[in-house]
């Protein structure tokens, strides 16, 4: 059996292709891939089908990790990638209020996430109010997996968001810190348990949706030796946004930590 991408891009590496053109991600993806084997029993459980789709999830995000890594010319005018960080949380029955004081009740759901974030231009208007404000401007995308073990289910999460993000503090010569907060929309593949359980409390046609608002509080620490590896907490929150997507009563919440690197 021929494969017409694979037979195209195996002609490409024979041909020679010009060494400073563009990073090739379909030739990433491919050889990762190719050397990747991953199977499930017939007889498993649901658990074996969740770890390869997760394992699939964090390959495809992986893969332009070490692309972004690359030193490479960027124009000083341009976006360019600021960092990317792994995260790992578990859900919160708690109210966004009580889970901002750090109070946790398990919800029964596990999250697993991967971030990109970007530096804007400096330039963009965007970016110099940011900067009034002491801070810098960040865009973001994030694509989790979440593991709602009320409803044995297997929930895919998107987020789009910005994030304000402060750096500058008197103590970071011992400690470099910074605090982030962030804001933007949610998306999930289904409902999850704890949202599902506001529907109760909410207008039934203000009830759980799949998008969401989105916010992110965010406390990061680094070593001053090498402040480019940074350990944070995230407090991961989806909300109605009072009625601009479901009731004030919608939402859940995640608590948890992560690793960062920035380049």
């Amino acid at each position: 059996m021929t494969y017409p991408l694979i037979d195209s891009i195996e002609r490409n590496r024979t041909r020679g292709v010009n060494q400073e053109c563009e990073p090739d991600y379909a030739m990433t993806l491919f050889m990762m891939f190719r050397s990747t084997q991953i199977r499930c029993m017939p007889s498993r459980s649901n658990k074996c089908r969740s770890a390869v789709r997760l394992s699939v999830l964090g390959a495809l995000l992986s893969a332009p990790l070490p692309l972004w890594a690359s030193e490479v010319d960027v124009p000083s005018g341009s976006w360019r990638p600021a960092s990317t960080s792994i995260y790992l949380g578990a859900g919160n029955e708690y109210k966004f209020r009580d889970a901002l004081a750090f109070r946790y009740e398990s919800a029964q759901e596990t999250m697993v996430s991967l971030t990109f974030d970007w530096h804007l231009a400096d330039r963009n208007p965007f970016s110099r109010a940011a900067a009034w404000l002491g801070a810098t401007l960040e865009p973001a995308v994030l694509l989790g997996y979440r593991d709602d073990r009320q409803q044995d289910l297997d929930i895919y999460e998107l987020a789009l968001y910005a994030n304000l993000r402060w750096s500058d503090f008197p103590w970071n010569d011992r400690l470099p810190t910074t605090i982030a907060v962030g804001w933007g929309a949610s998306y999930t593949s289904d409902i999850t348990a704890n949202e599902a359980e506001d529907a109760v409390e909410a207008p039934p046609d203000e009830g759980p949706q799949r998008w969401l608002n989105y916010l992110v509080v965010e406390y990061g620490f680094s070593l001053p030796h090498d402040p480019r590896w940074q350990f944070f907490y995230r407090l991961h929150h989806r909300s109605g946004a009072s009625g601009l997507f479901a009731s004030h009563e919608v939402g859940s919440n995640v608590m948890g930590l992560g690793v960062r690197y920035s380049f």
